[in-house]
């Protein structure tokens, strides 16, 4: 039991996290919100945008403002799920155009992600492998190259 409080912090931590990513997340099905690291008119800017269920993290021009915040309105939502729809797979994907180039992440995945890191210090550490540990891998592996193969060959 050696770090108790340490991982007590940790996870407690990690689990605001999660539960700020869930509430941005929400709040990205109407509210597009938006925060530019070095805005300038004339450079290139590296910003955070939260929008529809995803987290753009990217490069551009235009916005001179630190943050912003809109509601999505109609025209957002079609230009958002037609260009996320042609280049993401699972939603992780990319937006390109000559003014600004973006990495998608959905909102569930870094969820999925920082419950993961709050866990890790709890998770025992052992040695030795098993056979039946052997077996779980090779077939969870199986399993994911399975799966892309099918979606590969679906479209």
């Amino acid at each position: 039991m050696k770090h108790r409080n340490f991982r007590i912090a940790w996870s407690v931590a990690w689990g605001v996290v999660v539960v700020l990513l869930c509430v941005l997340w929400v709040r990205s099905f109407w509210w597009w919100d938006m925060f530019r690291l070095l805005p300038s008119a004339n450079s290139w800017r590296m910003g955070v945008d939260s929008a529809y269920g995803s987290v753009a993290l990217g490069l551009g021009k235009g916005e001179t403002s630190w943050l912003t915040s809109n509601p999505i309105d109609q025209t957002s939502i079609d230009l958002l799920t037609s260009s996320m729809r042609e280049n993401t797979f699972f939603g992780v994907g990319y937006l390109s155009a000559p003014t600004f180039f973006s990495v998608l992440i959905p909102h569930w995945a870094m969820i999925l992600l920082s419950a993961t890191i709050a866990s890790i210090p709890w998770l025992r550490r052992s040695k030795r492998y098993s056979l039946r540990t052997l077996l779980i891998a090779t077939t969870l592996i199986a399993v994911v190259l399975g799966i892309i193969v099918f979606v590969s060959r679906a479209g």
